[in-house]
């Protein structure tokens, strides 16, 4: 906590204790005979010394039997009013000067006192409801009185325009000292400090003696850091007032901020030896402790707070809050914010550090209803807040928007542009995290982590060459870092350079062995490579070094599920669950690994029990209801999404499978409602788009579906936007169209998906050669971009055997490791040059060793090759993994026969037969057939 922010929590509870009149301008209780028994003098004269000697709570006690005695008594009532507001309970001065005003007390004596009351029980809503301004010719004491206290209501309750307006009519009618210290702190409240100091100076000149005043000066040089000159009036207060607490107090207040906390304890003690239990000075008490760490102490003397004491400001109860946190009591410091916040709606630091402590419990929505009346005040806490809420809830769109406004506003400095860049990255907008993160890196080109976010936003954005320079740039600013290599590696990687990325991990773990980045890393690369034996050795590695590492163990589960270990992959996940059960990635993981076996209650189970430790993870209740949809559980999952929509209106994910559970229940006016909110919310959301667009096509809606895409390009002008509405034109058999908007889009936004999409619209339209320029020509213009080349290749590789051969080698210069180019390339040499055709199957084996059509190149390769064993064994795991691939089968029949398995053969080649599947071998298979016969 800042010195300054300090100094107002502590002018509060001074202010707490002397922002009430003084004694002498409480009435003589005794001016009226009638209500003037015997006795009653007495009470009054030791109800006055006590007050005099600064005893307010003793006061009380002669004058609650004053009143028993007087019970008609308006003025006793009064001053009994009074005594209590000056002990600090205000909730008994509120009925004892509500019941003088019922008894016939004169509003002009007993309304400011009721005032002051309310204001410190924070009561500013009421008295305005309560108290209505004064007519506009009244300029009576009292409408003066009255506008003061709307002015300060109006403060609190967060209309500090109003609040000015009304102490400047207040003003209007008497310039005294009381209405411009109000006005004064009014403008300090603002940030007007010229102001304030100038209106301080006009009270002092009026009332130079008045608390409030000298208070005023003190606050004011406290909150504009010069301390040291308000100790020069704080300790004038001292000797002009040594009968008074609240000099002491002041003083107290100023030494704290200047550090001198053995002065100040000294004016603390004398203050509760003198006034025992005053509320102000046990507060400082605790001040002090809570300065010294001392938080059980700080705790002690907070607990011994009245709670009307706490809940009279909104700037101690925030402390109060803080002590309690401190020793480990959030509970409490939410239950005391809370309350402030209920009595000062307007106020934004009580809700941010109330939302900061809901965030703390990982409550979300608790903290989005404390910040979202603020979601328009433009303050940067808010929206700093507001940007860690929704990035906690992952809905990264409002995420960005709120930290850019908080950045936008100067707050947060390089942790916040550090964090609006990663939001940026995940909402997708690349362009604007680069901007950011490359002024972050410039002044510190050797943070790791910065310039390991830009080389992320740079390859995602498609700068390939950016982000090398900038690794090869902190390379050379930090040579002994293994992070340089590491981005080396990771965009070799990125290219398919597997070789090369290796070797750059390689160099990142000779500078740190035992990094685990490079480790993962490398084994990465190496299971991208084939060698899964090697990437086993890295996470084992990984393991042993860090052996709670939950990625690593997920990592190896899909080595292992590659290998066709289930159980060991099973084993694995379920480690990485009860390592770090609260995680939701690898509960997601094993989920998944039953779903996708159709172990549907096992899935279940899973995203059962961790919901019960993290029952508000969204994408877990949505997995839930998946597993719902997949067994056919229609209702229980349309439930669940529906409950996710009421709790999560602004989620458009939600929306989206919400429209998946309405269409499995065929309810298509909902489903196609909840697409279209889905959209409302995210009209960026290419995935809702396109779901709408294909479900309004499955419907007979083409009208709809060609709505939707294109208000898709009006929405977002983009090449997924351009691709959506062609694919939308071409499915509805409007080719000329789509052909007109792919040109255009090539023209306007040229891209590598945009030209595969041409070529195959060319080529269904029997233009080939036009189909094959575009391709040529974009392989001409991008030599790096394999997706074109990679398209023309599988187009031609019957009509052109030669170029599909040609494209599939130039993809393997770019990306040795293409699983699809070497396994292509190995089918189109099988015949020609055998030899090399069973290099490339095995590589593309090593790649995808469960792809049944890359085990069947590999098999009929080695066929080829006058290997029928070993083409038999691989051939028969091929159709294992794809028994209805009718050319896999008859691949297989053919070695079957050839290794004297010729019933098995006959049985085989009869699925084959019997199918209706058309395949380029389907004669063979004929004559074969009757081969057997």
């Amino acid at each position: 906590m800042t010195n300054i922010r300090r100094a107002l929590t502590i002018a509060a509870a001074v202010g707490a204790l002397a922002g009430v009149p003084a004694a002498a301008a409480i009435p003589n209780a005794a001016s009226s005979n009638s209500n003037n028994p015997s006795g009653l003098g007495d009470l009054l004269r030791q109800a006055h010394q006590a007050m005099s000697q600064g005893h307010p709570n003793v006061a009380v006690i002669y004058l609650k039997n004053a009143a028993a005695l007087a019970p008609k008594n308006a003025n006793v009532k009064i001053e009994l009013g009074y005594a209590y507001l000056q002990s600090g309970d205000a909730a008994s001065a509120v009925r004892e000067l509500r019941a003088a005003r019922q008894a016939g007390a004169p509003d002009a004596r007993v309304l400011p006192l009721l005032f002051d009351a309310m204001l410190a029980r924070s009561e500013g809503q009421a008295l305005l409801d309560q108290f209505p301004a004064p007519a506009a010719g009244d300029r009576s004491p009292l409408a003066a009185t009255t506008l003061r206290a709307r002015a300060l209501a109006l403060a609190t309750t967060g209309h500090p325009d109003d609040a000015i307006a009304s102490i400047d009519s207040a003003l209007a009618i008497n310039r005294d000292a009381p209405s411009l210290v109000v006005r004064a702190r009014l403008a300090k409240d603002k940030k007007d400090m010229a102001t304030a100091l100038k209106l301080s100076e006009e009270a002092y000149a009026k009332a130079s003696g008045d608390l409030n005043v000298q208070l005023l000066r003190i606050s004011l040089l406290q909150a504009s850091d010069h301390a040291d000159q308000a100790l020069g009036i704080a300790d004038n207060m001292v000797k002009r007032y040594p009968d008074n607490p609240v000099s002491y107090l002041s003083r107290a207040g100023v030494l704290i901020q200047l550090k001198q906390d053995g002065r100040a304890k000294a004016d603390i003690d004398t203050v509760l030896k003198r006034w025992k239990n005053l509320p102000q000075a046990q507060y400082f008490q605790a001040l002090l402790f809570e300065r010294a760490k001392n938080t059980k102490a700080a705790w002690a003397a907070a607990q011994a707070l009245p709670p009307e004491f706490i809940n009279g400001r909104p700037e101690i109860a925030v402390m109060v809050a803080q002590i309690a946190a401190a020793d480990g009591h959030s509970d409490v410091a939410i239950t005391v914010l809370n309350g402030a916040v209920a009595r000062n709606p307007g106020l934004v630091e009580p809700r941010v550090i109330l939302a900061a402590h809901y965030l703390k419990a990982n409550n979300t929505q608790r903290a989005l209803d404390i910040l979202l009346p603020l979601k328009d005040s433009g303050e940067p806490r808010v929206m700093a807040l507001l940007g860690q809420t929704y990035a906690m809830r992952k809905d990264t769109a409002k995420s960005t928007e709120y930290f850019d406004k908080a950045s936008s506003g100067g707050f947060g400095g390089d942790l916040l542009k550090q964090r609006l860049a990663a939001s940026n990255i995940q909402q997708g907008n690349y362009d604007d995290a680069v901007k950011q993160l490359r002024e972050l890196v410039a002044k510190q080109p050797g943070d790791a982590i910065n310039v390991g976010m830009l080389v992320a936003a740079q390859m995602r954005a498609g700068d390939i060459a950016g982000a090398s320079t900038t690794a090869d740039k902190f390379v050379a600013a930090a040579p002994k870092s293994p992070y340089g290599p590491l981005y080396q590696g990771q965009i070799l990687l990125a290219k398919q350079n597997l070789d090369g990325a290796i070797a750059a991990f390689g160099r990142s773990l000779a500078l740190d062995p035992k990094f685990v980045l490079g480790l993962y890393n490398r084994a990465v690369a190496k299971a991208a490579r084939g060698d899964v034996n090697g990437a086993n050795g890295d996470l084992t590695a990984l393991l042993a070094a860090d052996p709670k590492n939950v990625m690593a163990m997920i990592r190896s589960a899909e080595l292992q599920i590659r290998m066709g270990q289930q159980e060991k992959a099973e084993d694995l996940l379920k480690r990485a669950v009860a390592t770090d059960p609260k995680n939701p990635t690898p509960n997601l993981a094993l989920s998944t690994f039953y779903i996708t076996r159709s172990r549907l209650k096992e899935a279940g189970g899973v995203i059962g029990s961790y919901l019960k430790t993290s029952p508000n993870d969204i994408n877990a209740q949505m997995v839930q209801a998946e597993i719902q949809l997949a067994s056919g559980q229609n209702d229980p999952a349309l439930a669940t999404f529906r409950k996710l929509a009421a709790q999560r209106p602004d989620s458009p994910q939600v929306q989206l499978m919400l429209a998946s559970a309405l269409v499995a229940k065929k309810d298509s006016n909902g489903a196609m409602a909840a697409y279209k909110k889905a959209l409302q919310l995210a009209p960026k959301f290419t995935l809702a788009r396109t779901a709408l667009v294909r479900y309004a096509i499955a419907l007979n809606k083409p009208d709809v579906a060609l709505a939707a895409a294109e208000d898709g390009i009006k929405q977002d002008p983009s090449t997924n936007s351009d691709l959506l509405y062609a694919s939308t034109l071409t499915t509805l058999k409007r080719n000329d169209q789509a052909m007109a908007v792919l040109k255009k889009s090539q023209a306007q936004r040229p891209s590598e998906n945009g030209a595969i999409m041409l070529s195959q619209l060319l080529r269904q339209t029997k233009k080939a050669k036009e189909a094959d320029q575009v391709l040529t020509s974009w392989s001409a213009k991008h030599p790096g971009d394999v997706g074109a080349r990679l398209e023309l290749a599988q187009q031609v590789m019957m009509s052109q055997p030669d170029t599909a051969e040609r494209e599939f080698r130039a993809v393997l210069k770019t990306q040795p490791q293409n699983m699809v180019a070497l396994n292509n390339l190995s089918w189109l040499l099988q015949k020609k040059d055998t030899k090399q055709a069973l290099v490339y199957a095995e590589q593309a084996a090593k790649l995808a060793p469960n792809s049944a059509p890359v085990l069947d190149t590999l098999g009929w390769v080695k066929w080829q090759a006058k290997d029928a064993q070993g083409a038999f064994a691989i051939l028969q795991k091929a159709h294992a993994l794809d028994a209805n691939n009718a050319e896999i089968a008859y691949h297989l029949a053919v070695v079957q026969n050839a290794t004297g398995r010729r019933a098995e053969a006959k049985k085989t080649l009869a699925a084959v037969i019997a199918s209706s599947q058309d395949f380029s071998e389907r004669k063979d298979a004929m004559a074969l057939n009757g081969a057997l016969r």
